[in-house]
């Protein structure tokens, strides 16, 4: 369902719970008139008659119209990233900003997490150069380690025996 974007860290944390970020509770759609179609390919949209077909053959009529689009995951293509121990970054959570929360939450935890950054810096090409080193130790300063200008080339799982 709609939720608030960015997620607090609190919910992040595993302090709120996943219907606290919910916009409204899910029977407002409902009581608002509000279809709300999750997982739906749109085959072709009527503008001019107000009117929708799926790919799996629905039919709708509508006054207003929301496309939420959302987007795929962005997966590691190297050997190893297809493991049941990767896990991606994805559905209500997002990514960016809110992959480092995560990070930074798993740090304070305990955790020990890094962040890979092909790049010389995070997000150097979205912000300034000020912004991004504010950004790098911030997330720094809360645990996560940063790992600029290096790209994972292979995922090797091992298992530690104390």
């Amino acid at each position: 369902m709609p939720c608030e974007r960015p997620l607090s860290k609190s919910f992040l944390a595993g302090k709120d719970s996943e219907e606290s970020v919910l916009i409204n509770p899910p029977d407002f759609y409902s009581a608002h008139d509000i279809n709300v179609r999750r997982n739906s390919t749109v085959e072709y949209i009527d503008t001019e008659h107000n009117r929708l077909n799926t790919v799996s053959g629905e039919h709708f009529a509508f006054e207003t119209l929301v496309l939420a689009t959302g987007a795929p995951v962005r997966t590691l293509d190297v050997p190893g990233a297809s493991s049941e121990n990767v896990f991606y970054l994805r559905s209500l959570l997002g990514a960016r900003f809110i992959a480092m929360e995560v990070g930074a939450v798993l740090a304070s935890r305990g955790i020990e997490t890094s962040m890979i950054v092909r790049d010389v810096r995070i997000w150097k090409a979205v912000f300034t150069r000020e912004m991004t080193v504010f950004l790098g130790k911030y997330y720094s300063e809360r645990g996560v380690r940063l790992i600029t200008q290096t790209a994972i080339a292979r995922l090797k799982m091992v298992r530690w025996r104390a």
